[in-house]
């Protein structure tokens, strides 16, 4: 384990990490044939989706009990006295424990069409890695941002994907999850930052930096920013291999809800 994490947060690029990927996928797909099988049958099913997450990086959902998870988590922010309203003498992220266990969160948690489509993208039966919920507060002006609010790549492991529901209304003032589509394939770099940028260590994954929107713009971005806002209960799918970012909220908290899953041991600290 310890050699596999260090693995993990090594000076590898995103195509490397992506060959690592395939060779973990099959192990696991082989461990878990029976398991495997079953899911794969399920294919057809999810094309639309899958196609749409394998193209941009991300996909919005729709849950019929979106409405219940988000009240629940809120309920057990008011349980645990944490203050919904904005404080600045607070810290930026303050995160709930028993997410877990909350009714709500367990049914989310035995979904299996979720856990299929999770599956399917990633190659192989996924296992849940992590249960977060956390609120976002306001800071001062001149207070430096978080690293999470810089576009920077994640590397859980070396296939995951991520689940992320707002349970309170997320609008700019909020400070809003932020996505840069395509950017979780290789292939796509060239395309999306300008000539001979692509094999730039802060783009191809190599170096875990954390960039502005300004480093960004000086190495060429060329795409779209996908910024996530809407109502409590807004959930989506995201593949955080490629860039994002969460943007500093200026005038109102946000409490965000997250699933990590992976196909490896992933990593923690040691």
């Amino acid at each position: 384990k310890e050699f596999y994490r260090s693995l993990l947060k090594s000076s590898l690029s995103l195509s490397e990490r992506e060959k690592i990927a395939k060779y973990l996928l099959h192990v696991v797909r082989t461990s878990n044939d029976d398991k495997w099988q079953y899911i794969k049958s399920k294919h057809d099913h999810y094309d639309h989706a899958l196609l749409k997450i394998r193209e941009n990086g991300y996909i919005k959902l729709s849950l019929s009990n979106s409405s219940d998870i988000a009240s629940s988590i809120q309920r057990l922010s008011s349980a645990q006295d944490v203050d919904s309203e904005f404080n600045s003498s607070k810290s930026q992220a303050i995160y709930l424990s028993g997410v877990e266990k909350l009714e709500p969160v367990k049914k989310l948690l035995t979904d299996q069409s979720l856990h299929e489509l999770v599956s399917l993208y990633l190659g192989a039966p996924a296992s849940l890695y992590k249960t977060l919920a956390w609120w976002q507060y306001p800071t001062d002006s001149d207070c430096k941002p978080s690293n999470a609010q810089l576009w920077h790549r994640d590397r859980d492991d070396f296939s995951f994907l991520k689940f992320f529901m707002y349970c309170t209304d997320v609008d700019l003032s909020s400070g809003p999850h932020a996505f840069l589509p395509k950017t979780h394939l290789s292939s796509s770099l060239p395309s999306l930052f300008s000539s001979n940028v692509s094999n730039n260590p802060l783009v191809n994954g190599s170096t875990h930096h954390f960039l502005s929107d300004f480093d960004l713009q000086n190495l060429g971005y060329a795409g779209q920013k996908k910024v996530w806002v809407g109502p409590a209960g807004t959930c989506f799918l995201e593949d955080t291999r490629g860039f994002h970012r969460a943007y500093v909220p200026t005038m109102k908290p946000r409490l965000i809800f997250s699933l990590v899953w992976t196909v490896g041991p992933g990593f923690e600290p040691l």
